[in-house]
């Protein structure tokens, strides 16, 4: 092929010449081209199932198409954005680090810059919040952190549920004028509820009350204290099953990064592992919360706005998989309290330290996030006006409530601690009173039998016939008055 001819194959408008524009696609034809040669696509047979979670959607105020999956990769990657949708989404999930084919395809038909498509591939387990500018697009990552799996979730959500039913009772019972039992008055439930996400005190309580709860495969706590052996090892046997199904929350922190074009016409999105491993065919969080959820209804505002509103709603996505693993602790720490009381001493402490452990490990995705969109992202343009800015602020609102919730947690994990410290310090007082009172009805006896076990001749008592029985019965009559004196006079027993 002469110039000539390569110069009428690259020229798309006609006009002889071949413009930037028009150089810079056909470079990226030409590397595309090399990125799915038969050599490439041997390397990614191993990861043949990356096609299925590459996922496409374009949508306008008035139309919505979507491509789920994505299973023509190499027509997708020469293709364009059609002229009647405003906004293009492409989601790419289940990708691995360092060697992914799709993300550099994807880089390339993008002009993605090499320092973020670096931060993407970065193989580091630390997740760091942040948000840049290139000349063609903006770089957002953000840890994603999710419930282990769908069972995890079910669970977490009827404990929530649960907790929340127990306190709309307790305030009810209150109302009316009634007493409550001991153990509902535990640190003050109030203060540590988890803020609903209603926006008044009716749809609150339509929602925890009148709304079917979450299926559990555990019975729920009986309420009232046990009265008896039996129903106290019932009630510490159902804890300690609800306890242990919350042992294991929530997943390794995914990272998620999303690239934004300088245009806001296009938003790259590129997540790890989305896939529930117990329910495979469970659906993908951020794809049904932003898509299914969202741009799929004909009055959704996402239609309306352009890719920073898109940006905003992935944001909320992810803030709302966070907001269990923070509301559960609610009713971790309700349980763990009554464990306690119900088993003094014997209470094993380390269920103390494996909370706290998870608590600090949620704390340091939420601070950082939060951190991100009220210094950074609040600050942008692009995030700065309208209804985008709206939003964003009610992603900070609840990611500023997790926050104050994680740190009243906090407060109540220390303060369980500082109970159990105190049973234990007060059960070794009681040891060492009662080993006390023990040694001092027995020092008589002690300096009797020192005195009269002296190797002198002349002790007249050691003649006596009866001298041994004389010695108990006076050993028993000062035993006897020193646990008067001790009981009855000083009151000290």
């Amino acid at each position: 092929m002469d110039f000539g001819q390569f110069t009428r194959k690259v020229d798309s408008n006609g006009d002889g010449m071949v413009s930037l524009a028009e150089f810079v696609a056909v470079v990226q034809m030409i590397k595309q081209a090399h990125l799915f040669k038969p050599d490439q696509s041997q390397q990614d047979n191993g990861n043949h199932d990356m096609v299925t979670c590459l996922r496409v959607v374009d949508y306008s105020p008035t139309h919505v198409h979507a491509i789920d999956p994505v299973r023509h990769l190499q027509g997708f990657m020469f293709s364009a954005k059609p002229d009647w949708a405003s906004v293009r989404w492409v989601h790419l999930g289940g990708f691995k680090r360092m060697d992914d084919l799709n993300v550099r395809r994807l880089a390339i038909k993008y002009q993605l810059h090499p320092l973020a498509v670096e931060d993407c591939l970065s193989a580091d387990d630390k997740i760091r919040c942040k948000y840049e500018h290139y000349d063609d697009h903006s770089f957002l990552i953000v840890p994603v952190l999710r419930p282990l799996d769908g069972l995890k979730r079910a669970h977490m959500e009827a404990c929530i549920n649960e907790r929340r039913r127990a306190l709309f009772n307790k305030d009810r019972t209150l109302r009316k004028g009634g007493a409550l039992k001991p153990e509902d008055d535990f640190f003050n439930d109030r203060k540590f509820v988890a803020a609903p996400r209603a926006s008044s005190m009716m749809s609150f309580f339509k929602a925890t009350v009148f709304t079917k709860p979450v299926a559990s495969p555990y019975k729920p706590i009986g309420k009232g204290a046990p009265t008896s052996p039996s129903s106290r090892h019932r009630k510490r046997t159902e804890i300690e099953a609800k306890l242990d199904a919350l042992h294991v929350l929530m997943r390794h922190p995914q990272q998620l990064c999303v690239f934004v074009s300088k245009d806001k016409s296009h938003v790259l999105s590129v997540q790890e592992e989305e896939t529930d491993n117990a329910l495979p065919s469970s659906p993908k969080p951020l794809w049904h919360f932003v898509f299914e959820r969202n741009l799929t209804k004909s009055y959704s505002k996402l239609r309306n706005h352009d890719a920073s509103f898109l940006v905003v709603s992935i944001l909320a996505a992810t803030v709302d998989e966070m907001m269990p693993l923070v509301a559960v602790f609610e009713a971790t720490l309700k349980m763990l309290g009554k464990l306690l009381r119900l088993d003094g001493i014997q209470f094993n402490a380390k269920r103390l330290a494996r909370a706290k452990k998870h608590l600090i490990g949620i704390e340091k995705i939420v601070r950082p996030m939060l951190d991100l969109v009220q210094d950074q992202l609040l600050d942008q343009d692009e995030f700065s006006h309208g209804e985008v800015k709206n939003y964003l602020r009610d992603v900070m609102d609840h990611l500023k409530q997790m926050a104050v919730d994680i740190r009243d947690h906090h407060q109540t994990l220390a303060a369980l601690v500082e109970e159990d410290k105190q049973l234990r310090a007060q059960h070794q007082t009681d040891v060492m009173y009662a080993m006390s009172v023990v040694a001092a009805c027995f020092l008589p006896g002690t300096f009797m039998t020192g005195i009269y076990g002296m190797n002198f001749e002349n002790i007249p008592e050691l003649k006596l016939e009866y001298g041994y029985y004389v010695w108990w019965v006076v050993l028993c009559v000062i035993v006897i008055t020193l646990m008067f004196y001790l009981k009855v006079i000083k009151k000290w027993i």
